[in-house]
């Protein structure tokens, strides 16, 4: 692109921010049922609003699932017929690239593995179209392709791309980006089970929040601290880190990280034997969940609470808890293999009841499960 249409995409591009404002407020407020009518007009397929609701729609998968992927899914419906100027593929393969990548994130989070991962591999090859993109967009690729590994739990080839990446950023000097792969660097050791790593790499990028002073990313970093504390076998020292993380969450309206944030102190107390706050969180957190279709999560938060009754010893409620499970998952209509691992669990809850090291096995297998079908969508479960 020359300088002279460099400029004239840059005074389009705010007149098209202009012109959205107005139209973003007007659709954010409608109900859903609505939608389709607004969507109708010209509004709707201008660069400037889709480009602002993709945004949105990222924001959503900390908060609706639902939402996320219904955005995303119009982004991606109404920019195939978007004007731009001439010599803008690139901006539009960034836009559907982003759109790709979030719609697979919000069926990762609602369960639906196997499409996610298709969804996945369409944003890598959007965003590395024609081998053609500037450096910072290569970083963009790149990323995504981390985000991919990392669900697949490849974290060897995680960890490779994130120095690729950071040696580009770096090069462009992107504080921002820079900040964005030390994050994902400590997630990455964290879900591969370095937890003392992780640790570090989190202190590394939470001085790098301060400095930028990204309140939301200093937030999340405070929550990730906090779980590896727990993993750590440090409890108490979890607990001011994920109870400052939820204050910033509150200010923030970041209402499922907020979440979340309950879910670590869950744990925490349940580590420290304060069975009953423990119970009330994992409960209030699991519906939170459902509520925002965040099926597997909420299994993830059903699990936690139904080993909090197995310390206590309180089999009644451990063996209601386990058959809801399987009602939940059959409502939501999920995987035929993931509903056969609840329904397994409801029967080790009755038949393991004298025994709650066994129990305790069956628990961790299903928990097992949850983890293997984000890598092999047509895993299949096996009782043991």
């Amino acid at each position: 692109m020359t300088l002279a249409r460099a400029l004239a995409f840059a005074d389009f591009l705010n007149v098209e921010n202009w012109r959205a404002d107005a139209a973003i407020k007007t659709f954010i407020d409608l109900p859903a049922s609505e939608w389709p009518r607004f969507l109708r007009s010209d509004h709707a397929s201008t660069y400037g609003f889709l480009n602002r609701l993709v945004d949105l729609a990222h924001e959503e998968l900390d908060r609706d699932a639902n939402k996320a992927l219904a955005w995303t899914r119009i982004v991606l419906r109404n920019s195939q017929h978007v004007f731009l100027p001439p010599d803008s593929d690139l901006h539009l393969r960034r836009l559907r690239g982003k759109a790709w990548k979030d719609h697979g994130s919000a069926l990762f989070v609602k369960g639906r593995t196997r499409l996610a991962q298709a969804v996945l591999r369409r944003a890598v090859r959007v965003l590395t179209t024609n081998g053609d993109l500037l450096k910072d967009e290569r970083g963009a690729a790149m990323m995504v392709q981390v985000d991919f590994a990392r669900r697949l739990r490849d974290f060897e080839k995680a960890l490779t791309l994130i120095r690729s990446c950071r040696a580009i950023f770096q090069e462009l000097n992107d504080k921002n980006r820079l900040l964005q792969v030390a994050v994902f660097e400590a997630v990455v050791l964290y879900e591969r089970g370095d937890y003392d790593a992780a640790w570090l790499a989190f202190h590394d990028a939470r001085h790098r929040a301060e400095v930028l002073e990204n309140r939301r990313e200093l937030a999340r970093i405070q929550l990730n601290i906090g779980l590896c504390d727990i993993k750590r076998g440090n409890p108490k020292d979890a607990i001011p880190y994920l109870q400052s993380a939820r204050q910033a969450f509150e200010r923030e309206q970041m209402t499922a990280d907020r979440v979340r944030a309950d879910t670590g102190r869950a744990r925490a107390l349940r580590d420290l034997g304060r069975f009953g706050e423990a119970k009330e969180l994992c409960r209030m957190t699991r519906s939170e969940f459902l509520s925002r279709g965040m099926i597997i999560v909420a299994a993830y938060v059903a699990l936690d609470l139904i080993q909090v009754l197995v310390l206590e010893e309180n089999w009644n409620e451990v063996i209601a808890e386990a058959k809801e499970l399987v009602d939940v998952f059959s409502q939501a209509g999920m995987n035929h293999e993931l509903r056969i691992a609840m329904s397994y669990l409801a029967e080790a809850a009755r038949t393991k009841r004298e025994n709650s090291a066994e129990f305790m096995k069956s628990v961790s297998h299903v928990r097992d499960f949850l983890d293997e079908l984000a890598l092999r969508p047509d895993a299949t479960f096996a009782a043991v």
